[in-house]
């Protein structure tokens, strides 16, 4: 019997793993796919999610997976620019199946189990079933396994609201290589994103879940608008966008983390740093003498933060082109959101200190 099983092996999975396994305990991760593997994801890491690994078990990232780091970011609404941002911060650019591979050897570096390449068809009261039939036993279990996992069928909550997102990895001649650009327009909500990383860009977008909608067609009309000549393969995934309800656990043996619960900024599209958080935060849960209501009190201050970025975004985009031409060249705002908000806080979300920061800023807005 193992003491905890991990459902899913990407950065919360392997943050939970990692921290379970220093600690001498009996963990086993579970993934129906095989490492190394690709995910549909950016890539891009903030200084606080860096520094979060560096500060616990998982320790310091390998500095030879950074393919760029970058401080420069374009905002543009439908091709025109708003402002074009130099950070203090960079912003580090990774390919996800190196990094993801990388979390999970370091896992296996700790004694902890994996079991690739099979997929988990049913939980049940002494723990989970294989889709091969085999069942294993466990005290805890760790839902790792994304905002459609089985996972979400064992905790009693809203269904948690998706976004699409769909991407291809192009020439980098194709884009700006100086140059993070993050463009809204194009869609009802969501935005577009190019993430240059050294001869090859990430170039993709996300926003609220259509089944109607031809993600196919409009990626590729967009690498079309950049004059992409070569055959790209793209990928996509579906994302969580908005909290279903502040439940992560069954209140017995299930916890959730990093997408299963949920936990994305919904303004900027960062997962993993709230994906290791996340998994930290259950591992040490499981250490205690009340795993359940441990886990709930720890990931308290995420749920909030996820809730008010949702409502940032509602009222962002319920009002986007006003909003646009009031941010319009007002560099050191933004700039200050990226270094302060985006860079380096779990955000607050207090529209109170974004209107502040605003009028502060606004004045020298032509700067960068």
């Amino acid at each position: 019997m193992y003491d905890t099983i991990i459902i899913g092996g990407g950065p919360a999975g392997a943050a939970a793993g990692i921290c379970l396994a220093d600690k001498g305990k009996n963990v086993c991760i579970i993934d129906k796919s095989t490492f190394p593997r690709q995910k549909t994801c950016g890539g891009l890491l903030t200084v606080k999610t860096l520094e979060l690994m560096e500060n616990s078990p998982i320790g310091k990232m390998d500095s030879s997976l950074v393919l760029n780091g970058i401080n420069r970011v374009s905002l543009e609404n439908k091709g025109n620019k708003i402002a074009e941002m130099r950070c203090k911060n960079d912003f580090y650019l990774v390919d996800r199946l190196s990094f993801d591979n990388s979390l999970i050897e370091k896992y296996k570096a700790k004694g902890g189990n994996i079991i690739e390449g099979k997929a988990v068809a049913k939980i049940n009261d002494k723990g989970v079933v294989l889709n091969d039939g085999t069942e294993i036993e466990c005290r805890f279990i760790i839902g790792a396994d994304g905002c459609r996992g089985i996972t979400q069928k064992y905790v009693k909550r809203k269904p948690v609201s998706c976004a699409f997102g769909i991407e291809a990895e192009i020439p980098i001649k194709y884009v700006d290589s100086s140059a993070v650009l993050l463009e809204v327009g194009y869609f009802k909500d969501g935005y577009l994103w190019h993430f240059p990383k050294g001869e090859y860009a990430t170039v993709g977008f996300a926003f609220t879940y259509d089944k109607g909608t031809d993600y196919v067609g409009l990626l590729k009309a967009h690498l079309k608008r950049l004059g992409v000549t070569e055959d790209v393969k793209l990928k996509g995934a579906f994302l969580p966008y908005g909290m279903g309800s502040r439940t992560v656990t069954n209140g017995k043996d299930i916890l959730l983390a990093g997408d299963a619960a949920g936990f994305i900024d919904a303004v900027t599209g960062e997962g993993t740093y709230y994906a290791v958080l996340s998994g930290i935060m259950a591992a040490e849960s499981l250490m205690s003498s009340d795993p359940v209501r441990t886990y709930e009190k720890k990931t308290a201050p995420i749920i909030s933060s996820v809730e008010k970025s949702c409502a940032l975004v509602g009222k962002f985009y319920g009002s986007r082109d006003g909003i646009l031409n009031k941010l319009k060249g007002k560099t050191r705002f933004l700039s200050w959101f990226c270094d302060v908000q985006v860079s380096r806080n779990i955000y607050d979300f207090s529209l109170g200190k974004l209107s502040a920061a605003y009028m502060k800023y606004k004045l020298f807005g032509k700067g960068i």
